[in-house]
């Protein structure tokens, strides 16, 4: 593989592909390996190195992006901050209310291995703090153990460069998609956003949510899929 593309192949999601998945992704029953402990994720071989903070923030600016686009300064003048944080400020920037974890309950961190398994060494998976944000009255209880976002990862000389707002591309995006919606086990989606789209178990497909300035609202950038 070469360096990361900087311009990914456009591939048109119709509506008619999201017709034809319109039925519910596959309820997952034995799962394998369901009793051994999760393995790593974001972690490549041996033979390929993972850049270093000086090679990633090369690559950002090689390819005109802010750091994380997803997290860039968001105004919360109006939203009521999270249980327990009442004594934070209420002008705040994204990364600073939502740290990066990888906190997953194990079934999802599982899932998340499936499917890096399959574009090995092109993704990169995380959660953070209150994922969604807590928004009463839609989310007033957390998600990031169940939660997560999928962005673009790849090679760059020789390096594994992945990171919470790098672009995911279309075209990659749309097939890392459908190997999560198309995943034969537990656990199970209830909803997942992609490319303005988003389905919910019980109600199918709408558009996608309202998000704060930056956020990539709309999922053209990343996938977000959280688990029952």
């Amino acid at each position: 593989m070469g360096v990361y593309p900087r311009r990914e192949k456009i591939v048109d999601v119709s509506e008619r592909e999201y017709t034809q998945l319109e039925t519910a992704p596959v309820d997952g029953t034995g799962e394998p390996d369901a009793a051994d402990a999760p393995g790593p994720i974001n972690i490549v071989s041996d033979e390929i190195e993972v850049a270093t903070e000086e090679d990633l923030q090369r690559v950002i600016e090689q390819e005109g992006r802010a750091l994380e686009p997803e997290i860039a300064v968001a105004e919360h003048e109006d939203a009521p901050p999270p249980p327990g944080e009442e004594d934070r400020g209420r002008t705040r920037s994204y990364i600073s209310d939502h740290p990066t974890n990888f906190d997953w309950r194990p079934d999802v961190a599982r899932l998340v291995n499936r499917i890096q398994k399959k574009f090995p060494n092109q993704t990169y998976a995380n959660t953070y703090s209150w994922h969604p944000p807590y928004s009463p009255p839609a989310i007033t209880r957390r998600y990031d153990a169940v939660s997560v976002d999928f962005w673009g990862g790849g090679l760059s000389n020789g390096r594994y460069v992945g990171y919470r707002g790098k672009p995911i591309g279309t075209s990659l995006g749309h097939q890392v998609w459908k190997a999560i919606w198309n995943d034969p086990y537990a656990p199970n989606i209830s909803w997942i956003i992609w490319n303005g789209r988003m389905w919910v178990r019980g109600r199918g497909w709408s558009a996608s949510p309202w998000g704060p300035p930056d956020s990539d609202a709309g999922h053209h950038k990343h996938i977000h899929v959280s688990y029952a």
